[in-house]
């Protein structure tokens, strides 16, 4: 389920629906790490539609059409993590990566256990997190 792969760059959400663009859904509080995806969605051909929060990315999720997950693992609220369990509870199976902050070894296991692939360390996450985007 969700397909992540490059096509053409748009402005507006409709238009993605339109042209059947692959969307990226990036959980994350940090404007920087937003924008930085977004240009370099820009530059592959894909959307990043970005949420601050978890509990906001809930919110909006009956709403939104197939793409994969990129999530910080350290949100206000709800975490990454919590998120990514959540989201398996309630039978949602879109492609989800977790973006952590440092290389905390304890939390990489536990995302690991829990079944996430890729956990990834930001800021030097950007090879790495394009090839999860394009594999989907």
């Amino acid at each position: 389920m969700g397909n992540c792969g490059p096509g053409p760059a748009v402005e507006a959400p409709d238009q993605a629906a339109d042209l059947g663009l692959s969307l990226v859904y990036l959980i994350d509080q940090d404007a920087s790490v937003q924008d930085s995806l977004r240009t370099l969605g820009e530059v592959v051909g894909f959307q990043v539609v970005g949420f601050d929060s978890a509990e906001r990315f809930l919110m909006a999720l009956s709403t939104l059409r197939d793409g994969c997950i990129v999530c910080a693992a350290e949100l206000p609220g709800m975490s990454g993590l919590s998120l990514y369990r959540t989201l398996r509870q309630r039978s949602v199976d879109l492609p989800f990566a977790l973006l952590i902050s440092h290389d905390d070894q304890s939390l990489r296991w536990s995302a690991i256990r829990a079944g996430i692939d890729p956990v990834l360390e930001k800021p030097r996450a950007d090879q790495a997190l394009l090839e999860f985007i394009t594999r989907y």
